[in-house]
C-alpha cells in the first residue's frame, strides 16, 4: 500500500503543476493577449479620432462662443471700414455749391462750362494769370487750344435717360481737374499741358465654370474708379510733392497712380546746357549769400511727365435681403 502511494505521489505532483501552469496561462497570458489586441484597436481608434479632429471642428460651446465673438468683431470692423470710406468719399459725389441733388441739365452745364472756360474766373484763366506764357508776335492766340486744355463732357451727352449718370461723371471729372490745378498752383508748377479722361471698357470677371456653384457673399462693396490722364512739364524734384498734395485733397479720394511716365523735352535740355552747373563755395553760408544776392544759378530742367491718376468712386455696400434680416435680428 505504501509502495502504491509512493508511485502515485509523483504523477499527482506533476498533475498539480500542470494545473497550476494552465491556470496561470489562463489568468495571465490569455488576458494579456486580449489586452494587447484591445490596446492596438484603441491606438488605431485614437489615430482616426485625431485625424477627424484635425479635419473637422466639433461644435462645442467654447467653439461656438469664439466663432460668434469673431463674427461680431468682423461685422464691427466691416461697418467701421464702410464708415471710413463713406466719410472720405462723400464730398466727391457733391455737385457745385456742395449740393446733393442732381441739378437740371441746363443749370449744371452752365456752371460746369463757366467753372472751366470762363475767361476771368475759370480754372484755365486763373492758371494763365499766375503762369503767363509769352505772346508770339503776329499770331492770334487761340484760347481754346492754349494749354492747359481740359477735356469736357458735351452738353448733348448729359441729356436723355442717362443724363443724371453722365452729369455725375462730368462732375467728378471736374473735381479731379480742380484738384490738379490747385496742386500746380500750390507747388508753382507752370507747365500743365492737358487733362484728359479716358473711358475704360467695362470689364467682367467670372470665377469657376458653369458646373461649379459659386457662393455669392451676402454683403458686397460697390465702387468703381475714375481715371484721368495728366500731361505736365515740370521739375522732376517736385513730383513727390505733387503726388502728396493730390493725396491730401479733401474732396477727391485719389488712389495710387495707374502709371507714371517720363520723357525729355528737347528745348528744355538745350537751354539747360548753356548754364554753368558747378561752382565751389568755401561754406554753406557763402553759397546762401550768393543765392540771395541773385547770382546766376543753374535751373533744374523740365521733364515731360504723364500721370495716369485714379480716384475712388465709392458707392456704398449692397446687402442681400437675407443679410439685412440678419442684421436687424442682431440689433433686436
Amino acid at each position: 500500500m505504501d509502495k502504491l502511494k509512493n508511485n502515485l505521489f509523483v504523477p499527482g505532483v506533476a498533475l498539480v503543476v500542470l494545473l497550476l501552469l494552465g491556470g496561470g496561462y489562463l489568468l495571465i497570458f490569455v488576458p494579456k493577449g486580449e489586452l494587447d489586441a484591445n490596446s492596438s484597436k484603441l491606438t488605431s481608434a485614437e489615430k482616426k479620432l485625431s485625424r477627424l479632429l484635425k479635419s473637422q471642428v466639433l461644435p462645442t460651446k467654447e467653439y461656438v462662443r469664439k466663432i460668434t465673438t469673431a463674427q461680431v468683431e468682423m461685422e464691427e470692423t466691416f461697418e467701421e471700414a464702410v464708415s471710413v470710406f463713406s466719410r472720405r468719399c462723400d464730398a466727391f459725389h457733391l455737385f457745385f455749391e456742395d449740393e446733393t441733388q442732381v441739378p437740371a441739365v441746363s443749370v449744371f452745364y452752365a456752371q460746369y462750362e463757366t467753372a472751366i472756360q470762363n475767361p476771368t474766373t475759370g480754372l484755365r484763366a486763373k492758371y494763365w494769370e499766375k503762369f503767363p506764357s509769352p505772346a508770339v508776335e503776329g499770331e492770334e492766340e487761340d484760347l481754346e487750344k492754349k494749354t492747359p486744355t481740359v477735356e469736357m463732357v458735351k452738353d448733348t451727352e448729359i441729356s436723355g435717360p442717362e443724363g443724371q449718370a453722365k452729369m455725375g461723371q462730368a462732375m467728378k471729372q471736374y473735381w479731379i481737374s480742380e484738384a490738379v490745378f490747385a496742386a500746380c498752383h500750390q507747388l508753382g508748377i507752370g507747365g500743365l499741358q492737358s487733362i484728359e479722361f479716358p473711358v475704360e471698357k467695362e470689364r467682367t470677371s467670372r470665377r469657376g465654370s458653369k458646373k461649379e456653384e459659386v457662393e455669392v457673399p451676402k454683403s458686397k462693396a460697390s465702387y468703381d474708379k475714375v481715371g484721368a490722364s495728366v500731361l505736365v512739364h515740370m521739375e522732376y524734384s517736385k513730383l513727390k510733392d505733387l503726388l502728396a498734395v493730390l493725396y491730401k485733397n479733401p474732396r477727391v479720394p485719389f488712389l495710387e497712380p495707374k502709371s507714371v511716365e517720363f520723357g525729355k523735352i528737347e528745348d528744355s535740355v538745350k537751354d539747360f546746357s548753356k548754364y554753368i552747373r558747378q561752382q565751389t563755395f568755401q561754406s554753406r553760408a557763402l553759397a546762401d549769400a550768393a543765392e540771395k544776392a541773385g547770382e546766376p544759378a543753374a535751373q533744374e530742367p523740365l521733364v515731360k511727365v504723364r500721370l495716369e491718376l485714379v480716384a475712388l468712386n465709392w458707392k456704398g455696400v449692397e446687402r442681400s435681403e437675407d443679410d439685412s434680416e440678419n442684421i436687424e435680428d442682431e440689433d433686436e
